[in-house]
């Protein structure tokens, strides 16, 4: 249904839209807050190591009426492009059991505690590499710092 509405255009459709300054201000939101949490450095490109690509993933959030209410853009690596041994040795994503969410919430309701939700900006940035693990990211083109050819983000 998202696909039907346009809620997730790709960065091509997106450009090509009546919208696109509001895309564009999401996209710089996003380089702001990777920037600001020191998510990357801009080195040289090394040679002979593998440099992971990357994409841009767009999604408009609407409120309950169905209006717009956020237009939210996402740098994401390309993590089909790692090779396993040189980029990861393994992947792991912390997520919640829907069985743990639901006792959480009938515990809740059972001892009428209040619930609220709410969203995180940038939430899988809190992520730390360890020494060992070396990874090099391509620079989107448009918002590059320096020569994109010449120059990569080493996270």
């Amino acid at each position: 249904m998202d696909s039907v509405e346009f809620l997730n255009p790709t960065y091509e459709e997106a450009r090509k839209r009546s919208d696109w300054p509001k895309w564009q201000d999401a996209i710089k939101a996003e380089l702001a807050s990777l920037e600001a949490n020191k998510t990357w450095t801009v080195v040289e490109r090394p040679k002979d190591v593998n440099v992971v690509g990357c994409k841009w993933v767009l999604r408009m959030k609407k409120n309950a009426a169905g209006e717009v209410e956020k237009y939210k853009a996402r740098l994401v690596a390309r993590g089909f492009t790692q090779i396993y041994g040189v980029d990861f040795y393994e992947t792991y994503a912390p997520v919640t059991r829907l069985s743990s969410l639901w006792l959480l919430l009938a515990m809740a309701n059972r001892n009428g505690w209040p619930v609220d939700s709410f969203d995180f900006d940038s939430a899988y940035l809190n992520s730390v590499l360890s020494n060992d693990e070396v990874i090099y990211l391509e620079q989107p083109a448009e918002y590059a710092k320096g020569n994109p050819k010449e120059h990569v983000f080493h996270l």
